[in-house]
């Protein structure tokens, strides 16, 4: 028992230090290979954390290659633009002046539902409102507006309220 609650608490500081030197972000904010990378992580340190008998270095030595493989690739996006989208993906347009890209869509596997619940959580409840929704690669929606759609600003309000001479 006291066996597996040391070799728990080694293999929990473990993660949180690899996890921490890669500078991971919420779990909402990952990319698709760091999600990989996350679960993967997660599977190999509950193999010796259960079984007494695997030795503890069986879970660190594939947890420290994980993390040695995630910072070269890493290194290797930032040289390489291909790379980069290759690992994170690129940013889809959802909706260009207005128009809602099906096929774009279609081709992310994005349904209309989802996509009117984020412009709805971004306050817009009118597609004819929108000039462009891009589905960025950690899976958050940007939207710009229309000209006419954005909020003021304090300097619109500056604009307005300043004297002609």
């Amino acid at each position: 028992m006291a066996i597996s609650f040391l070799r728990t608490v080694i293999l929990y500081f473990a993660v949180m230090v690899v996890i921490r030197l890669m500078g991971k972000r919420q779990v909402s904010q990952l990319t698709p290979a760091e999600l990989v990378v996350t679960i993967m992580m997660s599977e190999l340190a509950s193999i010796p954390m259960q079984e007494t008998g695997v030795p503890l270095f069986a879970g660190l030595l594939p947890i420290s290659t994980i993390f040695v493989l995630e910072i070269a690739f890493s290194l290797i996006g930032l040289k390489s633009k291909s790379a980069r989208r290759f690992l994170g993906g690129k940013p889809s347009v959802l909706i260009h002046n207005g128009n809602i890209l099906l096929d774009e869509m279609a081709r992310i596997r994005f349904d209309r539902d989802d996509l009117m619940e984020e412009l709805r959580l971004a306050g817009y409840a009118n597609i004819k409102d929108i000039q462009y929704a891009i589905l960025e690669t950690n899976g958050q929606l940007s939207v710009f507006p229309n000209k006419a759609e954005k909020p003021l600003t304090q300097k619109d309000i500056a604009k307005i309220n300043k004297p002609e001479r």
